[in-house]
């Protein structure tokens, strides 16, 4: 490679730039202060604080001492609340400014702020000693006694501000928050109506007014207050926004209420405010799962939130999660005792999670204070026939079904033994009820689903059968009819029913849904395929479609396409096992970060899946985030402590920190669980050898062999040991009675093969390799394998062919695409192809891969994109910056794109990072031939 570089030299056009731009500082200097003074007061008035701090600096930037900016932002800082800073900024304006009338006023008012009253007030005194009962001083004095509980003090003192200035609006404020802690809220309503008036940015003044009116019960006017306060004042803007989303809730309308909770959440997402109003419009509008995240969201941020955990628990008792709701439902009864709706919410769970007993003293007790519920009567009735009492259960619901006429006792009580999983009980009922109204679609659905969890698929089937012939062309009834057949293993029946229903109701997503996954059971995979896009072709969100085809990616390795679509599905339905996939698929790829995200997304959605942790704790664990993987594996060793997973990477975690015991501990849990795992057994050698116990980690290699003699893994195990201590023949002898029990079989050719790989024997491994891949034609790892070893031994062409396969099996693996483009390109002069096999890669695995970005700006170095390189290969060394291969890389493509002297540096700086001999001999001759021709 050869580039003739030129040098720029046009050193005046450089001078004559820097000149002007100098002239243009200077000239600009006078204005820029007065400039940035106006904008900061202008801002501060209009509550815009950051506006406000930012422009008082930067006029401090050009007057760094003066006094009236430096007060100005001791102001902003008073209206944000930050103490630390005001503190620091006027504690020099109280030194050098004794006579300022203004610092002393500051002075209390951010004593106030840090919660000292009386220090306010002895400041206050001293200032109106001197300069008597101005209104600044007497609002501020107001404020002093108000904060000191003393009301009557603060209005006198209120009251002497507005009788020399009735305008004052801080005054007024002041004034009406007295009197609404007094409950004058007349009065308090006329004196914020007034201060809004005086100052229309004066933000709570409008929140104070908008609360009043929320107490009245006025919430049109609460409503209008609240908006005219998010206009007016960004200070307030998140109570404004939190109040105005609780009385869209009060008046029913979850819709409008989700929008101020979205934009909360989003502007605000360290507060609870907009996960809750969020999570409460989710709830009313039948969101539950996203209405369980959302609260657990807040809850996490204000762990005794009272109304996120009673939404939480309604949202849990929509989605069956009896336990979880119960759980929520009693930490608030915690907090407030004898609350009617909880302890009624308490009674039906105790109910649902098969504590009758409790369940009938709970309905009691409730009944005691409210006994005119027909709910508590029907909860008291299902408990006491649970309990045995079917004479006291009977009365129970009996006095319930008089309270509510109207109410379908039948299907509630059929729903609660479904729940309990009595299916003859519920049976019962459901007949009763289809029996008396025979054309009830509820009842006719639940009995043919009780029918079918009792595998009565034949009772099923003839229920409907009935149902069709009143109704021959039901969507419904034809696509239970599918569900009946598909219960009956009778796959035609059931194609046959899914394609009727689809001719009558075309637009139907459900029954294609159906019959494609009756394809998948059968292999009828490219089928399959068609109905999903089918689905997504009348309903493009449709998160089960989405979810599915992703499993039909996977299966033909097409893993981008998989994530693009669980991605789909999981932003139009929330679900923590979509989520957990992803998290798993994006840690096969490298992804680590994306894998965090969607494993902490999996435990927010549901924080009871102890797979979800475990995932989690992986993932963390991967991340090099110690204290978080431990936190997330206690949990899921909370809640799955009897999975072996679980102990295995807890012992993992132990390894990290080389707490050899601990790890020993871990594992031996692990094993007691499951004595044949080999992942737990090679964990356990490792720690010894870790430990530098090698005799114990052969020990423990020969007893599970030993054990466990019928499995390939238990000779791999002590032929690694063996390895590890220098004893490579003993290892082969172990490998060779491996083969001799087993054959020539997959397994054991690739644990010979991979042994043969680390001896350096890569002929020996090729073979081994080859050998396999005729048994098994379709093992792209294997394949990939083998290439690895062809590069090592110089043989491109046999490499070449190997990535190339791999790609034909598994056309988006990224360690494939990257290696066969490296040698297309550096090896076979073959730039183009290299990268038109680059463009497969997604941009955000590139984006995450400074390998396969080095690659890349290579190719486009080879390719001759000499400035797509340079900007390419500048990310790659940013992100790896002690890597000599990168760094010389760099270097080149700045040399060809005439940055010679940059480049000659970058490549400095490789040779002394550390190159190979084949690079660092390309990198030497690189210096050298520029060097000569600077010289020339």
């Amino acid at each position: 490679m050869e580039q003739h570089v030129r040098r720029s030299g046009n050193l005046h056009f450089l001078l004559l730039a820097t000149l002007c731009l100098c002239s243009v500082g200077c000239e600009s200097a006078a204005t820029r202060y007065e400039k940035h003074m106006a904008n900061g007061r202008q801002a501060l008035a209009q509550g815009g604080l950051q506006e406000a701090i930012l422009s008082l600096k930067s006029a401090l930037a050009a007057r760094p001492e003066d006094v009236d900016a430096r007060k100005l932002l001791v102001e902003c800082y008073i209206e944000r609340g930050a103490k630390e800073p005001a503190r620091e900024l006027l504690g020099p304006l109280v030194a050098e400014l004794p006579e300022d009338s203004t610092i002393p006023l500051l002075d209390a008012r951010l004593s106030l702020l840090e919660d000292d009253p009386d220090h306010a007030l002895e400041i206050l005194t001293g200032f109106m000693a001197v300069h008597g009962e101005t209104t600044e001083a007497l609002t501020v004095l107001g404020d002093a006694h108000a904060a000191k509980r003393l009301w009557s003090e603060a209005l006198e003192a209120y009251d002497l501000a507005l009788s020399n200035a009735p305008d004052n609006a801080s005054a007024l404020l002041g004034k009406a928050s007295v009197l609404a802690t007094l409950k004058r809220n007349t009065e308090a309503a006329e004196a914020a109506e007034h201060a809004i008036q005086a100052d229309l940015h004066l933000g709570t003044a409008y929140l104070l007014r908008a609360r009043l009116a929320q107490a009245d019960g006025d919430l049109e006017r609460a409503r209008d207050v609240y908006a005219q306060a998010l206009e007016q004042d960004p200070r307030v803007a998140m109570q404004a926004r939190f109040g105005l989303g609780q009385v869209l809730l009060a008046q029913q309308k979850p819709k409008e209420a989700l929008e101020q909770g979205e934009k909360l959440a989003k502007d605000y997402p360290a507060f609870p405010q907009g996960y809750y109003v969020r999570g409460v419009s989710h709830y009313l509008l039948g969101h539950y799962d996203d209405a369980t995240a959302d609260l657990q969201s807040c809850l996490s941020k204000a762990p005794d939130h009272p109304g996120a955990q009673f939404y939480l628990a309604l949202a849990q008792y929509q989605r069956k999660q009896w336990q979880q709701a119960l759980g929520a439902a009693k930490s608030l009864q915690a907090q407030f005792p004898g609350a009617k709706p909880v302890e009624m919410l308490i009674a039906d769970l105790l109910l649902r999670t098969g504590d009758h007993k409790a369940a009938a003293a709970q309905a009691r007790r409730v009944l005691a204070v409210v006994p005119d519920s027909s709910l508590m009567y029907r909860v008291l009735g299902a408990a006491l026939i649970q309990g045995g009492d079917a004479e006291g259960g009977a009365q129970a619901l009996e006095e319930a079904q008089r309270l509510a006429p109207d109410e379908r006792l039948e299907f509630a009580l059929g729903d609660l033994y479904l729940s309990m999983n009595e299916l003859e009980k519920a049976a019962d009922t459901f007949e009763a009820a289809t029996a008396a109204n025979p054309e009830d679609r509820g009842a006719n659905v639940r009995l043919f689903f009780t029918r079918l969890r009792q595998g009565d698929s034949e009772g099923a089937l003839g229920l409907l059968d009935d149902l069709l012939q009143r109704a021959p062309e039901d969507p419904m009834w034809l696509g239970l009819r599918g569900a009946a057949f598909l219960a009956k293993k009778d796959w035609q029946g059931a194609e046959a029913a899914f394609r009727k229903t689809i001719a009558v109701a075309p637009d139907l997503a459900e029954p294609r849904l159906n019959l494609a996954r009756l394809y998948r059971r059968q292999a009828r995979w490219e089928e399959a395929r068609k109905e999903y896009e089918q689905v997504l072709a009348l309903h493009p969100q449709d998160s089960a479609a989405h979810r599915e085809i992703a499993q039909l990616d996977l299966r033909e390795g097409k893993q981008a396409d998989a994530i693009t679509h669980l991605l789909t599905s999981l932003e139009a339905q929330p679900d923590p096992r979509v989520a957990l996939q992803l998290a798993t698929l994006r840690l096969r790829m490298g992804d680590v970060t994306g894998a965090h995200d969607a494993a902490e997304k999996a435990t927010q959605l549901s924080p009871d899946l102890g797979e979800a942790w475990l995932a989690l704790g992986i993932v963390a664990l991967a991340q090099g985030d110690l204290k978080g993987s431990e936190v997330a594996l206690r949990k899921a060793s909370e809640q799955l402590p009897d999975s072996p997973q679980v102990w295995y990477h807890l012992a993992g975690l132990e390894i990290r920190r080389k707490n050899w015991q601990a790890a020993r501990d871990d594992l031996k849990k692990a094993a007691a669980i499951a004595p044949g795992h080999p992942g737990v057994a090679a964990r356990r050698v490792q720690v010894e050898l870790s430990a530098g116990q090698p005799k114990a980690a052969e020990a423990l290699a020969e007893g599970f062999l030993k054990v466990h003699p019928d499995l390939p893994t238990a000779y791999r195990l002590l032929a690694g040991v063996q390895e590890v201590l220098r004893q490579p023949d003993r290892a082969r002898k172990t490998l060779a009675s491996a083969q001799e029990k087993f054959g020539e079989g997959i397994a054991i050719l690739l644990i010979q093969a991979e042994f043969e790989r680390r001896q350096g024997n890569r002929e020996e491994a090729v073979a081994l390799y080859q050998r396999v891949l005729e048994l098994d034609p379709k093992a792209a790892e294997v394949m990939f394998h083998k290439a690895l070893v062809e590069v090592a031994a110089g043989n491109f062409e046999d490499a070449a062919a190997s990535y190339e396969g791999v790609l034909a099996l598994v056309p988006d693996h990224p360690v494939a695409i990257n290696d066969l483009a490296y040698l297309y390109a550096d090896v076979f002069d073959r730039p183009a192809d290299a990268l038109e096999l680059l463009k497969r890669v997604a941009p955000e695995v590139l984006a995450k891969a400074p390998l396969m970005r080095d690659t890349l700006g290579w190719t486009q170095l080879k390719a001759g994109k000499t400035a797509s390189a340079v900007d390419t290969l500048k990310q790659a060394a940013a992100d790896l910056p002690g890597s000599g291969t990168v760094r010389y890389h760099l270097g080149a493509a700045l040399i060809a794109n005439g940055k010679t002297d940059d480049g000659r540096r970058e490549i400095k700086a490789a040779i002394d990072l550390g190159l190979s001999p084949s690079e660092a001999e390309a990198a030497r001759a690189l210096l050298t031939e520029h060097t000569e021709h600077q010289r020339k």
